[in-house]
């Protein structure tokens, strides 16, 4: 081999660290970080309980809040009491838990900080899920100012 190749391998030797740090918890093998400090991959019997992410045809998807008028509240609030039953009905057949999103969740992010602020005249972090169900359900009181 010539300089070009000894270069090569002194780059790859210079990259493993990385690649066993990134790649390591899959080999199930000790990874080393850059610092040279060994650190111990934990067996599935020493980890916490584990938690399955499950998704696909058969799992509802939450509703997506992107509206302001009350009908569009409406409309979502529908959507969104059909997707809770289809959790709770999916919680009560099997051992497995389906986390069921909360109302907080289901509002587009460019939108809530402006009904945060300007609506529910709170901060982002303070509002509470019995805040955004009062905001909902406020859409079914009729609105007589036309």
């Amino acid at each position: 081999m010539g300089e070009q190749g000894q270069r090569l391998d002194s780059l790859a030797e210079a990259v493993r660290p990385h690649v066993e740090t990134r790649w390591g918890l899959f080999a199930g093998s000790n990874i080393f970080g850059s610092i040279g400090e060994e650190h111990e991959v934990r067996g599935p019997s020493a980890r916490d309980p584990m938690v399955t992410l499950a998704a696909g045809a058969n799992m509802p998807v939450p509703p997506l809040y992107r509206g302001n008028s009350k009908q569009e509240k409406r409309d979502f609030m529908d959507s969104y009491m059909v997707y809770k039953r289809r959790v709770d009905a999916l919680n009560q057949g099997t051992q497995t838990q389906v986390f069921g999103m909360p109302i907080g969740a289901c509002i587009e992010q460019s939108i809530l900080v402006r009904f945060c602020r300007f609506e529910l005249f709170k901060p982002k972090v303070t509002v509470t899920e019995e805040d955004w169900k009062r905001y909902f359900l406020d859409a079914w009181n009729p609105d007589f100012t036309a």
